[in-house]
Parts: structure tokens; C-alpha cells; sequence
């Protein structure tokens, strides 16, 4: 190893569009030489996975909640519609003279 550079030499994982001075690219990079221990891993992906699957559950209520309240939008403003064209339709009937014309006879 180079005194200068400690990482010199050593073996890594990283993308191959690592960011660089010029570049804002991806940022993965991981030295794996003398470092790399398996059981560490997969204790990161278990944390990792227990992050994602607690995430994922709150999304799921949120979804749930923006369905439930979606759903009684929609009742409502089909509810508002129906009053809206009957007293509409009273209204317009009574205005002009013709309520006897709607029923038939």
C-alpha cells in the first residue's frame, strides 16, 4: 500500500458511473479487501429489509386511508349531484309554469 494513498491497491465494489469531481452520478462504492465479512452483510440486509418491510406497511395504511377517504369523496359529491339536479329541476319547473307537464298522463 501506498503511504500517500491507503486505499491504493486494494479490491472494491462500486458502479461504474461513480461520481467523480465532474460527474453527479451514482455513489455506491465499497472496499471488500480485509474488510469483507459475510455475516455483516447480512446483517445490513436484514436491517435494510426490516427498514423497507416497515415502509412498506406504512404506505399500505396510507393507501388504505386515501381509498377509504376517496371513497366517501365520491359518495358525497354523487350525493351533492343528485340534490343539486333535483332541486334544480323543482326550481326550474316552478319558474316556468310547467310542473303539471312533467307527469304524465
Amino acid at each position: 500500500m501506498d503511504s500517500a494513498n491507503p486505499n491504493c491497491g486494494r479490491k472494491f465494489l462500486g458502479c461504474r458511473n461513480y461520481k467523480n469531481q465532474f460527474d453527479k452520478c451514482c455513489s455506491f462504492f465499497k472496499l471488500i479487501d480485509g474488510y469483507y465479512n459475510e455475516d455483516n452483510d447480512k446483517n445490513d440486509l436484514e436491517k435494510k429489509l426490516a427498514k423497507v418491510e416497515k415502509k412498506n406497511k406504512k404506505l399500505k395504511n396510507e393507501l388504505q386511508k386515501t381509498r377509504f377517504w376517496l371513497k366517501i369523496s365520491l359518495i358525497f359529491g354523487l350525493t351533492c349531484f343528485g340534490v343539486c339536479l333535483v332541486l334544480g329541476t323543482v326550481l326550474i319547473c316552478k319558474m316556468s309554469g310547467t310542473w303539471s307537464l312533467m307527469y304524465l298522463k
